[in-house]
């Protein structure tokens, strides 16, 4: 039996429900796993976790309670904004004292289990120079980078320009991925990485993969008739100039929607906004707060209709798209941009109906309602969204594993 270790932050962070989702299926393998994250990340999982400290105070609150309005929330925030401003010259490095014990307990795990791997995951630094650690110490180990978020060409402190965070980024990749076995990008890095790594000796190591999220797909062979009440639901940050539903509401607006419950679920700053929708629709529009990704997930399955809100920003893939397909269910999307990121995808998908923010809200009123009416003819072989779809599933990348 092949064992693993995979050092990481939060599993409850949304790359940290990525990592969860890639363990989850290397268990189902047979695969055994240790994990080392933050502590306040999720506790009822199969695998074996050793947690830390969190990294950050703040974890306890982004993934946790989420008291936002309390005054240790607050202390917290200013403590870690005091705390970046003085590490901000160490860039990437960010915290040495995690990074201490977290390189402790790594080597300590290597040193008495027999390891196949080693996967450190890049959206902080401290886990993926730990796993370069264990490498170095143990050169049998094959040694997977997992950058789910860009190093070199990611975001730094704010007073250093693009190109300083693009040089002292790479500095640090050409310290540890010499020794790589294999190096995980995401797809929409790889242009980025593929020019920045062209002269590089690892870059024949490199494989490119998506969002691991389209797993557990829901087999069935078509779906319902809609029902005299059409349940929509958003699960999901909305903010007024990134994720706005404006014009979502506005076509609801047009035209007699009042066999559709719409529920919007997660943290917004458009409540407003969401609230005056409600009492001037006939639809049903109600706003629920943020709750757990397992109970997300729930809401999902239990939908008839799965509502986006398209991006603003061209590069911010939303993991929920993957798991919005993998439930199986009619899919609308708003798109504000004509290359909102997850048209690539959802264009590709049989049930999916795109509403551009720039056709009047009167034109895409009626493309709803042809939608609504068409929901008992649309049908998803769901054995070719997983071929389609091969690199945004969590079995794409336990195959580079098992290689």
């Amino acid at each position: 039996m092949k064992r693993i270790l995979v050092i990481t932050c939060s599993l409850e962070s949304p790359n940290g429900i990525c990592i969860k989702a890639i363990l989850e299926e290397a268990e189902r393998r047979k695969i055994k796993v240790d994990c080392v994250c933050s502590a306040g990340a999720v506790q009822n999982t199969e695998f074996i976790t050793y947690y830390l400290t969190p990294r950050r105070l703040l974890d306890q609150f982004y993934y946790g309670d989420r008291q936002i309005d309390s005054l240790q929330f607050k202390l917290s925030l200013w403590a870690l904004r005091l705390g970046s401003l003085a590490m901000a010259p160490a860039w990437p490095f960010s915290a040495p004292a995690y990074y201490g014990h977290l390189k402790k307990l790594c080597l300590q795990l290597a040193d008495q289990n027999h390891y196949d791997a080693v996967i450190g995951t890049y959206n902080f630094y401290e886990t993926l120079l730990a796993a370069y650690e264990v490498k170095k110490r143990h050169m049998s180990i094959k040694f997977i980078p997992y950058f789910l978020d860009c190093l070199s060409g990611g975001r730094g402190p704010r007073y250093r320009s693009v190109e300083t965070i693009r040089c002292l980024g790479l500095k640090k990749e050409r310290s540890i991925l010499p020794s790589a076995d294999r190096i995980v990008i995401m797809k929409s890095h790889e242009e980025f990485y593929r020019d920045l790594w062209s002269e590089e000796s690892w870059i024949d190591r490199v494989s490119v993969l998506d969002i691991p999220l389209l797993c557990n797909i829901v087999q069935q062979n078509g779906i319902s008739e809609p029902k005299s009440r059409v349940n929509v639901v958003y699960t999901g940050a909305l903010q007024v100039d990134l994720k706005n539903p404006g014009y979502f509401l506005n076509v609801l607006h047009c035209d007699d929607f009042a066999d559709l419950n719409v529920t919007f679920v997660g943290p917004s700053n458009c409540d407003e906004l969401i609230q005056k929708a409600g009492k001037h629709s006939k639809t049903c529009i109600t706003q629920l707060p943020p709750v757990s990704h397992e109970k997300a997930v729930e809401l999902m399955r239990s939908a008839d209709i799965l509502l986006n809100i398209g991006s603003k920003n061209a590069r911010q893939i939303p993991c929920k798209i993957f798991e919005y397909m993998a439930a199986g269910k009619p899919i609308i999307t708003t798109a504000p941009i004509h290359d909102e990121p997850s048209l690539k995808y959802l264009s590709k998908y049989p049930a999916a109906l795109i509403l551009y923010e720039d056709d009047p809200p009167e034109l895409s009123s009626k493309k709803l309602r042809k939608f609504l009416n068409n929901i008992g003819n649309m049908k998803i072989d769901t054995s070719k969204l997983e071929k389609d779809f091969y690199i945004c599933t969590p079995k794409a990348f336990v195959d580079l594993i098992e290689e």
